[in-house]
């Protein structure tokens, strides 16, 4: 049985595909490298792939040059990497974003095209990559804005995983003290146990140039985030309905001025 090879198609496809790889790990992993570096990298990696393809006539060989000589060295092209770790961390995600964009590929050509299409399975395919890529940055940008934040008042403590909003430039009119929103339900033991004194502050927001909003003022606030320790005493605390945050993953907005500079 003879096989048509298109060279073209060949190069385009793995190209397309490797660039996208080439993304995701620099996502995930947070390379910081250069879009043309990756654009090249793929770019070389298909061209010589197309090659050693023509070249060799034993595929077995073929499939281990590639997997273990020539993806390793367009990795290390793509993000200079020389330790050892990083780039087997550069080569572990690589492959599991190839595995997945490859079995989308799959599901799309063979389960859903039935073997024709090509070409718009091809895009179905970068679509959903560009898509997850969408997602995996709009997760890192929430990520790097939540900390973990310790509420202390008397010998009592609240943990609880905070957003550091820089909108959030409420402050306390009477007392001068940025105010932070936190979830009344995650606050309420603390507060019915300690027996805080609630009172009522103005506060404008985008569609509501009038309002007020209830706040209680606690001991001390600790925001940590791996080695960096910030304490704010005393810190007043503006209590915010549970449907703010809800399916957000974190139950308390930071005011910008605790974190500014």
């Amino acid at each position: 049985m003879q096989y048509e090879f298109y060279i073209d198609a060949f190069v385009v496809t793995n190209g397309l595909m490797d660039f996208l790889v080439l993304m995701f790990t620099d996502e995930i992993l947070h390379r910081k490298a250069r879009l043309g570096v990756l654009f090249l990298a793929s770019v070389l990696g298909a061209v010589v792939s197309a090659v050693l393809f023509l070249w060799m006539s034993d595929y077995l060989l073929y499939q281990m040059v590639i997997h273990f000589i020539l993806n390793p060295l367009m990795l290390v092209f793509a993000f200079g990497e020389k330790k050892e770790k990083r780039l087997l961390e550069d080569w572990i995600i690589s492959y599991l974003a190839m595995i997945l964009l490859g079995g989308a590929m799959q599901w799309l050509y063979y389960g859903i095209g039935r073997g024709r299409h090509f070409v718009l399975c091809l895009l179905g395919v970068l679509t959903i990559g560009v898509f997850g890529l969408c997602v995996v940055e709009r997760y890192r940008r929430i990520e790097g804005k939540v900390y973990e934040v310790k509420i202390c008042q008397d010998d009592r403590e609240l943990e609880v995983a905070a957003y550091y909003d820089s909108g959030n430039l409420l402050t306390d009119p009477y007392v001068k003290e940025p105010v932070q929103i936190i979830d009344e339900e995650m606050i309420r033991p603390l507060m019915e146990e300690k027996q805080m004194r609630k009172r009522l502050i103005p506060f404008h927001s985008l569609g509501k140039e009038n309002g007020w909003i209830t706040v209680i003022t606690a001991e001390k606030m600790i925001i940590r985030k791996r080695k960096e320790q910030i304490e704010v005493c005393p810190v007043v605390l503006g209590l915010g309905r549970k449907e703010l945050f809800s399916g957000t993953g974190y139950h308390m907005l930071l005011n910008e001025k605790n974190l500014r500079g």
